[in-house]
């Protein structure tokens, strides 16, 4: 109940948005997350890292980091390190592509853990609706090894919806929503831009 509420609260900060300026931005952010999936079974809490830096006004260069832990002490971390492109931009919106380099591990205390390199390619729109409020929307494919026999190989698509209210000029309350076949993750967070 209570991770449909923090959907809930991140899914109307998407009606509201997530960058107050229309072009990718530099900014460092931290937030709460929590996660839920089908095949690993079980509610997972835990944090994101994210950075993003412009390198001009074409390239910029990101950074992320997500752990999540499970009651039973099963962790997910997924990492990645990647350069983007910006496709097109105006005063109101921007679309970009990304590519990133991706590590993604599942461990378990008691029992044998997955860890493996991968990448990750994404396509996302950006879009300012007022001076505090915008959002944006992003579609991924991230490609990672064989797990194992069962499991397969760890390919996931995901979809993200997310929001941004820029309450300062250099902070700002973010909210995002991701969503793959197999589960889905909400973070709430705080953005520091600069």
């Amino acid at each position: 109940m209570k991770s449909k509420i923090f959907i809930g609260a991140c899914l109307s900060l998407v009606s509201l948005g997530s960058l107050a300026d229309s072009s990718v931005s530099n900014y460092v952010e931290v937030g709460y997350s929590s996660q839920e999936h089908d095949v690993l079974e079980g509610d997972y809490k835990g944090f994101e890292l994210a950075g993003s830096y412009q390198l001009n006004e074409d390239f910029f260069v990101s950074a992320k980091y997500i752990s999540t832990e499970e009651d039973r002490d099963l962790e997910f971390v997924r990492k990645s390190l990647g350069v983007g492109f910006v496709i097109s931009a105006d005063d109101d919106s921007t679309w970009y592509t990304q590519f990133d380099a991706v590590n993604v591990l599942f461990d378990r205390d008691y029992a044998a853990s997955f860890d493996q390199n991968g990448f990750q390619l994404g396509f996302g729109y950006q879009r300012t609706l007022s001076d505090a409020f915008s959002f944006n929307v992003e579609i991924s494919r991230l490609h990672a090894r064989k797990v194992d026999d069962t499991f397969g190989d760890f390919s996931p698509t995901y979809l993200t919806l997310g929001g941004k209210y820029q309450f300062s000029d250099a902070f700002s309350v973010y909210g995002d929503f991701e969503y793959e076949d197999e589960g889905e993750r909400a973070t709430l967070g705080l953005r520091y831009s600069f």
